[in-house]
């Protein structure tokens, strides 16, 4: 009896607006996700099971030293068929440290890589040219911070088989003034708390079925009221 009632209040909602809009919570767990970091700094060293990822830009002797985030998540099933509104991915900054005005911002990755190998001499390659989304980042220390970015864009096409997913790089952009220091420790899907999320906004057409069904019984319900 519940669902019918759920069902009947859902196919309302649909002949009234034509369609029906919902907002998606996806934690992004270990078993659904692949990220890692890949330094410069160590460059044959594989970082797949860290709870933390690092995106830096470390300028010393006038040497960037690099940190890159990378993560890939699969589309939900459940997703496969509504029309997306908006994603955004947001993760969080466990603790950070910046001297210069630049944001973090990412890319999609257009090769394959596995999180328990990747490493920065064989990490791979992204399209640099287009970045997908860029979240800023304020001048100072940073703890605990969400960094939010929209990713609409390839998530879209990620669902509808655009483009292969890969998953997304990070970095940060540097404005070219001299930085000392630029370095975000980001939590990771292995982290215990502060796991990254996707938030989505999508809509979904009403099946022609349920519209047929109802406005059948709305129909006789008419009938039935005329009668008497």
């Amino acid at each position: 009896m519940k669902r019918f009632l759920i069902f009947t209040a859902c196919a309302v909602y649909s002949l009234s607006t034509a369609v029906m809009a919902f907002s998606y919570t996806l934690q992004l767990g270990s078993a659904e996700t692949k990220d890692t970091t890949v330094l410069i700094s160590n460059p044959d060293t594989n970082y797949g099971n860290d709870e933390y990822m690092f995106v830096s830009d470390l300028i010393e002797n006038s040497q960037h030293f690099y940190a890159y985030s990378l993560l890939q998540f699969d589309v939900p099933a459940q997703l496969a068929s509504v029309e997306i509104e908006n994603v955004t991915l947001v993760l969080t900054v466990a603790y950070g440290l910046l001297t210069d005005l630049n944001a973090t911002t990412a890319y999609r990755i257009t090769s394959s890589w596995e999180e328990d190998q990747v490493t920065f001499n064989d990490m791979p390659s992204y399209d640099s040219a287009n970045p997908v989304a860029t979240a800023p980042v304020s001048i100072g220390m940073l703890w605990v911070q969400p960094l939010l970015f929209d990713i609409t864009d390839a998530f879209i096409d990620w669902q509808q088989g655009l483009a292969p997913n890969y998953g997304l790089l990070f970095m940060h952009n540097i404005s070219g003034q001299n930085d000392p220091t630029n370095f975000l420790q980001i939590f990771s899907s292995d982290a215990q708390v502060y796991q990254p999320q996707l938030l989505i906004t999508f809509t979904q057409i009403p099946e022609p079925l349920s519209c047929v069904m109802l406005g059948i019984a709305l129909v006789s319900m008419k009938f039935l009221r005329n009668r008497r």
